[in-house]
């Protein structure tokens, strides 16, 4: 009579140890999914070049969910296919995915989905490459959003493994794909930022009017234009070098008085923050040579009214003294 309590209590340990095995292995294969999540993520953000990221991004879908290739679909400002990627296919692969009758129309249709897709497509088979049939291969596709804006399309296929894809490769490639949204955003802003940079660097650089930035904390040289080192009579050179070549420079008014370092219209923005318009003053540079200039500068501030930097624009009115006379 007591074996039946024995048996049962054995059955149940039995069915708790299967119960518990089967939790421990899912929690783990969570873990490890998570795990490569993670460092999918992390890759994608280390780097601002965008081209790089979207190409980070695409190895990272293919990693983390096992597909043989990806296909990135970046949208324009109209919302139309901008940019398109391929990794994982080779160059033959593709050249016969473009030249399937409905290969770019495939692409424009994708490009344009506002919601997931995990189901089977038709593609000429890799494998024969004369061969116009086509075979049912998985495919799993996410929108990258920014916000409410759609930014574009990933779409991965091919399981490695043969399978279909599952809910949790959809899942994975939901949640990366937001991610990658913002590593795309920050990389479009760092480029932008860059080229507005390099713009604005050109016009300075070929600006005949002399233009300086100074740190409003360090009291150093941030940046100095072409013009500016020729007015002031400063040889090329990086930053550090010019800002203790400036400090050779004499600054005089226009009766010749010298005057003070904390008189000169730089120091004087440093010291008080007042905007100090068109002054002219007669700079002396380090070889002796003297030219009469007009500066303004403006000091910049935080959104918190602090400073921390001046600007001071120098234009050599040298000539325009030489006409007068």
């Amino acid at each position: 009579m007591q074996a039946c309590p024995r048996a049962s209590r054995l059955g149940g340990d039995v069915t708790n140890s299967v119960e518990g095995d089967r939790l421990r292995t899912e929690n783990e294969t969570l873990c490890a999914r998570l795990s490569r999540l993670t460092a999918a993520i992390l890759r994608i953000s280390e780097d601002l070049e965008l081209d790089t990221v979207l190409q980070e991004v695409m190895d990272g879908a293919r990693s983390l969910t096992g597909a043989r290739y990806a296909v990135l679909i970046v949208n324009d400002e109209e919302n139309e296919p901008r940019d398109l990627m391929i990794s994982g296919l080779t160059d033959q692969e593709i050249e016969r995915a473009f030249a399937y009758p409905l290969g770019t129309e495939a692409f424009r249709h994708f490009g344009g989905l506002q919601e997931p897709l995990r189901t089977e497509t038709s593609w000429p088979t890799p494998r024969q490459p004369d061969s116009q049939t086509s075979q049912s291969r998985p495919l799993l596709s996410a929108q990258i959003r920014i916000r409410d804006e759609h930014v574009g399309n990933l779409h991965i296929g091919d399981d490695e493994s043969g399978a279909d894809f599952t809910v949790e490769d959809e899942e994975t490639l939901k949640m990366f794909a937001a991610q990658a949204a913002m590593a795309i955003a920050n990389a479009r802003r760092y480029g932008e930022e860059q080229r507005a940079k390099a713009d604005l660097e050109a016009f300075l650089n070929t600006s005949p009017v002399g233009v300086l930035v100074l740190d409003a904390h360090t009291r150093g040289l941030v940046s100095i234009n072409h013009g500016a080192r020729r007015i002031i009579g400063l040889q090329s050179g990086e930053e550090n070098d010019s800002a203790g070549d400036l400090g050779m420079v004499e600054f005089r008014r226009m009766d010749g008085t010298v005057m003070q370092p904390d008189e000169v219209p730089i120091e004087r923005v440093l010291r008080t923050g007042e905007t100090v318009y068109a002054e002219e003053l007669v700079i002396v540079r380090p070889s002796g040579d003297q030219v009469t200039t007009l500066i303004k500068t403006t000091p910049i501030r935080s959104e918190d009214d602090q400073l921390v930097a001046v600007v001071a624009t120098i234009q050599d009115i040298t000539p325009l003294e030489e006409l007068e006379r």
